[in-house]
């Protein structure tokens, strides 16, 4: 259970869209999940990455991200949904869709933890950045890099109006 793995920093909350995705460059696993607190209003992603390449030897990197946030125009709190997981040399991104808790569309937003302070099993290093884009963006899905190099950019595809996509370079 969820609430099992992420009992280090998670209590009694509802968990949704989980992913487990082997990094190649890191030789670690990941594994993410929508963490919503709905009595609260309140929205996290909960992140862990393996000590080695071996998931059953720990995960002592285990965090909770607040990613909710308020929204004028909805005037209400924003949670998380739909996590799509990129990942390049320098960092993890984790895509989000925003949604007020009456469930009405916000924005996109793209959450960045530094990869380097991820893999030090070491959690008082994270570095994470969340960066909003656009109520008119939806749905970007990162590119999962497995050659890039340091200092590489991330690639993110959405769709705009069911027959055209845009590509965004994120350095």
């Amino acid at each position: 259970q969820f609430s099992d793995f992420f009992s280090p920093v998670v209590t009694n909350t509802f968990f949704s869209d989980p992913i487990v995705q082997y990094d190649q460059l890191a030789d670690r696993y990941i594994i993410l999940v929508l963490d919503i607190d709905f009595t609260n209003e309140l929205s996290y992603l909960d992140f862990a990455v393996s000590d080695t390449n071996d998931p059953t030897q720990g995960f002592s990197e285990m965090h909770r991200i607040e990613v909710g946030e308020f929204s004028v125009g909805l005037n209400q709190p924003t949670l998380g949904d739909y996590p799509k997981l990129g990942m390049n040399a320098d960092a993890y991104v984790v895509t989000l869709n925003m949604f007020g808790f009456d469930f009405g569309y916000d924005h996109a937003s793209i959450v960045t933890l530094a990869r380097s302070s991820l893999v030090d099993a070491n959690n008082g290093t994270l570095e994470s950045y969340q960066f909003d884009l656009g109520a008119t963006d939806f749905t970007l899905a990162a590119a999962l890099d497995h050659s890039a190099q340091p200092g590489d950019p991330l690639w993110f595809v959405e769709e705009l109006d069911g027959m055209n996509v845009r590509v965004i370079k994120m350095d």
